[in-house]
C-alpha cells in the first residue's frame, strides 16, 4: 500500500516474518515500512506508528520512538473502543 509521510511516498507492506521479536522495520533508503502479519490490533497499531515515526525522523532516539508510539496507540485504541461502544448503542435503537 502506498502512503505519504511528510510529503514523501512510502510503501507499507505486511510480511510473514521479520525475525524473532521484530514487529516492524523501516527501510529509510528504500522508503518501505514492513509490518509483521499476525500482530494483535494494539500491537499492529503500535508498530505502524513506531515505524512511521522512524520514517518521519530516522535519527530520533529509539526509546523516544517506542514511548511515543505506545502512548499514541493507547490513546487511539481507547478512542476506537469508545467509538465502537457508541456505534453498539446506536445499533440497539
Amino acid at each position: 500500500m502506498k502512503i505519504k509521510i511528510l510529503g514523501t511516498s512510502w510503501n507499507l507492506k505486511y510480511v510473514n516474518n521479520l525475525g524473532k521479536d521484530v514487529g516492524g522495520h523501516c527501510d529509510f533508503d528504500g522508503k518501505t515500512i514492513r509490518i509483521c502479519n499476525g500482530l494483535d490490533d494494539y500491537n499492529e497499531l503500535r508498530v505502524i506508528i513506531h515505524e512511521i515515526l522512524h520514517a518521519a525522523d530516522y535519527y530520533k532516539d529509539e526509546e523516544w520512538v517506542d514511548d511515543l508510539s505506545r502512548d499514541i496507540a493507547i490513546i487511539l485504541m481507547k478512542k476506537l473502543d469508545w467509538i465502537k461502544k457508541v456505534e453498539d448503542e446506536d445499533n440497539k435503537r
